[in-house]
């Protein structure tokens, strides 16, 4: 699980849904903003009950998209936030193919280090 200290708080989720670049693939929408004051990049990950009716299905999605964000972390440029809304239930998706397309998006975003 991603550390606390490496997620975007709660009041500034609507400031980047309002002001950050859209970036939309097959499995995820994300919302990006760049901020030059920041020593790290921060991630958020919300899981509407319009995809997945179950707690337990949520809470899947969340973690297996958190793994992936942790696997490559030290691969993102620094002063960014991203909010990573997942548009289908991932619990049946294969880690390959939800680590594939998250990493080709935000690679789309110039969220990764080339």
């Amino acid at each position: 699980m991603l550390a606390r200290t490496h997620k975007v708080k709660k009041e500034d989720i609507v400031g980047i849904s309002r002001l950050g670049k859209s970036y939309f693939n097959d499995l995820f929408s994300l919302k990006l903003i760049k901020e030059e004051k920041l020593q790290k990049p921060l991630f958020l990950v919300i899981v509407s009950k319009k995809n997945e009716k179950t707690l337990v299905g949520r809470n899947t999605t969340k973690r297996r998209t958190y793994a992936v964000i942790e696997s490559a972390y030290c691969q993102f440029k620094a002063g960014q936030k991203v909010i990573i809304w997942p548009k289908k239930s991932l619990a049946t998706e294969e880690f390959a193919v939800i680590r594939e397309s998250l990493l080709g998006l935000l690679g789309q975003a110039g969220a990764l280090e080339v």
